[in-house]
């Protein structure tokens, strides 16, 4: 089934991934799309909705201060 990229973002909730040895990948606005497979978008997709991605590492900022 093919959707249109538009005005796909259905809303945002908090996401909890675990990768290969141990390493955790928290997303705490994870957009998403009910009727997709895959509920991770793209980039791309998210750019045309005019969201923007924020990143930041809480670990790093720590140090720094």
């Amino acid at each position: 089934m093919l959707y249109d990229t538009t005005n796909i973002i259905e809303g945002f909730r908090r996401a909890n991934i675990l990768l290969l040895k141990e390493t955790k990948f928290h997303i705490t606005n994870a957009l998403y799309f009910f009727m997709s497979y895959r509920n991770l978008l793209s980039f791309k997709d998210i750019r045309l909705n005019e969201f923007y991605i924020e990143t930041n590492n809480e670990d790093h900022d720590a140090k720094n201060n």
